[in-house]
């Protein structure tokens, strides 16, 4: 969640909120990767453990590849407002459909419980 923070605070802000965006992104990296790994491993059986991490990081660099690459030329042809507006944007979609993955998973164990 606080990842929708980042562009603005480092494209729009002071430098005190430029390096607070950094913070936020250090923060937002490392829980991702830490979190994302820890799942998969709760999720996937252990003799396929490496065919989904493999499968993970090849998607994971692939859609920031496009990000980046998408990114860069938003701020290439229009500047940094379309980047912001992108990243935050992105950022949202990403968050709404973590919750509806989690809630909707959330009320079929209690749907299973009940």
């Amino acid at each position: 969640m606080i990842e929708i923070f980042t562009a603005p605070f480092i494209f729009l802000g002071s430098t005190g909120m430029v390096i607070a965006g950094m913070v936020l992104w250090g923060i937002s990296i490392g829980t991702q990767e830490s979190i994302l790994k820890a799942a998969i491993s709760d999720q996937v059986s252990e003799d396929r453990r490496a065919r989904a991490f493999g499968l993970f990081n090849t998607l994971f660099g692939l859609f920031w590849f496009i990000g980046s690459a998408l990114i860069g030329l938003l701020y290439d042809r229009w500047g940094v407002a379309p980047l912001v507006a992108f990243s935050v944007l992105s950022q949202t979609g990403a968050l709404l459909v973590f919750l509806s993955l989690f809630l909707g998973k959330k009320n079929q164990k209690s749907a299973v419980a009940g």
